[in-house]
């Protein structure tokens, strides 16, 4: 009887470690699960900090130069390049040891970091091209890209590298998103498109036109009510963050439909 009992105990970890597999998410919240779904811990910020750089930057050839320079903010020390070195080592035997699907390549002058199996968020965003948001297949595709964004890249990690790179994904999944919301108004599926807004929202709270959207989508469903919430507290929020009254022809264009 014990034994059996054991060896249920053994097959459910054996199931849960089956079902688990190893996954990187640079959307929101920096996260780096192992085989087995567990969060990695990094034993120092600048093995994190190098991971986080080389996944922003997969299949590019880096130099230890601009690895230095980027994450250690130094050019010419040998102490540094010696750090880097000992930190490297250490990211890509952590790497083979965790599961991840990836793989960290040294070269004659740097490191490449290439993809071994499946893709990881942000690879994925790399990947779409922009000039195929027209194609009418694509749709699921772009439902499930939108779905893997969940906040700024690499939100709460203060690396002076990333801004760039902040900016041009955001405004990648706005493009996106904008794609999508024109489809639900044309197919006047305005629950799906509130749900999305809600979503986009939740992340950028004062982006001007997803609100105007927002208010635009209740006025040509009807729902004046909600147009109202939404425009007093998208009004409070721009008043308390830019210490100023929305633009008049916004406030006026509303009061046209409320009044």
């Amino acid at each position: 009887m014990f034994q059996a009992v054991i060896v249920e105990k053994e097959d459910e970890i054996y199931a849960v470690e089956k079902s688990a597999s190893a996954s990187i998410n640079c959307f929101g919240e920096f996260e780096v699960r192992n085989r087995t779904g567990q969060p990695i811990h990094w034993p120092t910020q600048k093995m994190e900090e190098l991971f986080a750089y080389l996944l922003c930057h997969h299949g590019e050839a880096m130099s230890e130069w601009r690895l230095v320079d980027s994450i250690w903010a130094i050019t010419d020390s040998e102490q540094v390049k010696q750090s880097l070195h000992i930190t490297i080592n250490g990211l890509i035997k952590m790497v083979k040891e965790h599961g991840l699907a990836v793989d960290i390549q040294k070269q004659s002058n740097g490191y490449v970091l290439e993809t071994t199996s499946k893709d990881y968020d942000l690879l994925a965003f790399q990947r779409f091209d922009l000039s195929l948001l027209q194609r009418e297949s694509n749709h699921d595709a772009i439902e499930q890209l939108c779905d893997r964004y969940k906040g700024p890249l690499l939100e709460r990690r203060n690396y002076s590298w990333k801004y760039p790179l902040v900016k041009h994904y955001g405004q990648k999944y706005t493009s996106l998103v904008r794609h999508l919301l024109q489809r639900d108004m044309d197919e006047q599926r305005w629950q799906r498109a509130e749900r999305r807004l809600y979503n986009y929202l939740s992340m950028y709270p004062l982006h001007q036109e997803m609100n105007l959207t927002m208010l635009l989508l209740y006025a040509r469903s009807s729902q004046l009510q909600k147009m109202e919430r939404h425009f007093t507290w998208f009004s409070s929020l721009y008043q308390m963050e830019k210490g100023e009254e929305l633009p008049k022809e916004i406030r006026e264009w509303v009061e046209s439909y409320l009044l």
